[in-house]
């Protein structure tokens, strides 16, 4: 992250050194980025800080992740392209899947189930 590092610290965008990097600076970046944009947010003193909160570091690793998956061989490209998009449609799957998942475990109350069509 050497390169991509001095650049940030020379004033470029997130979005720009992340649309100029190689594959091997984007492997860097999805580790090191997030503990660089902490690092550069610190808390403010006094009330200032009352309502500060710690950046997400998810949407950044995730525009790294999908310029990386546009830069990788096509196999490699494909698999990276299916996992973030099973990211992004997880959190609905997961609960589109607990009522049957609750069924199937014996959890489900019987009282709340909705009734099935005959």
């Amino acid at each position: 992250m050497g390169r991509a590092r001095a650049l940030l610290d020379a004033g470029r965008t997130v979005p720009d050194v992340i649309e100029g990097a190689d594959a091997d600076t984007l492997y860097a970046l999805r580790a090191e980025l997030p503990a660089y944009l902490v690092a550069r947010h610190t808390k403010p003193q006094g009330l200032a800080g009352a309502e500060f909160t710690e950046p997400d570091p998810a949407r950044v690793v995730h525009t790294v992740e999908r310029a990386l998956a546009d830069r990788l061989p096509t196999e490699q490209s494909a698999a990276l392209h299916a996992r973030l998009n099973l990211d992004a449609i997880k959190p609905g799957l997961r609960e589109t899947l607990a009522g049957p998942r609750r069924e199937v475990d014996g959890t489900v109350d019987q009282q709340a189930a909705p009734l099935s069509a005959a």
